[in-house]
């Protein structure tokens, strides 16, 4: 199963690469994701009472702060402001659905504390990124939406395929 995942990982990279003109598609991108969502979902059971606050505060710093930062300032060597901003954009992103895949295929892994953490670095992206980035650049990031529009889209891209899923179980 694991090296289907990857197969598809590297096929789906490939298909990028060559077929340049599916960015036009990138509309059903938050379709794909919610369908991807749901199906992981599937057999999930969340337990609340299993939780790791400082393990969770860990990481989140980690993915939020720490290594967005350290790896700005090693690029500050040798690279132009764009490639290092850049960078710092796509390391404090959030990780996004693959933890959530790759979560249940690594043996021994936490599957609660990783949809803890990718929740918290989800709904907190639109938080923390703009005091990073006001923080590193010492430039002011203004939200073109409102939080409230940002969460909103959030939820509904991962809370509903939650709720669908968890329903179509019981």
């Amino acid at each position: 199963m694991v090296l289907l995942f990857c197969l598809t990982i590297i096929l789906a990279v490939i298909f990028g690469l060559g077929f340049p003109q599916t960015g036009n598609h990138v509309v059903y991108i938050p379709y794909m994701i919610g369908v991807m969502l749901f199906f992981n979902f599937l057999d999930v059971k969340i337990q609340f009472r299993r939780s790791y606050p400082w393990v969770l505060l860990i990481t989140l710093f980690l993915s939020a702060v720490a290594i967005p930062v350290f790896a700005y300032y090693i690029l500050s060597v040798g690279f132009t402001a764009p490639y290092r901003t850049g960078l710092l954009l796509v390391a404090c992103a959030p990780t996004g659905i693959t933890t959530l895949i790759l979560g249940r295929y690594i043996k021994g892994s936490n599957y609660n504390l990783v949809l803890s953490n990718f929740l918290f670095t989800t709904f907190g992206s639109m938080f923390y990124i703009p005091i990073l980035l006001k923080f590193v650049l010492n430039e002011t990031v203004k939200l073109e939406t409102s939080p409230y529009t940002l969460l909103g889209q959030m939820a509904l891209l991962v809370i509903l395929p939650y709720i669908l899923s968890q329903t179509m179980v019981h």
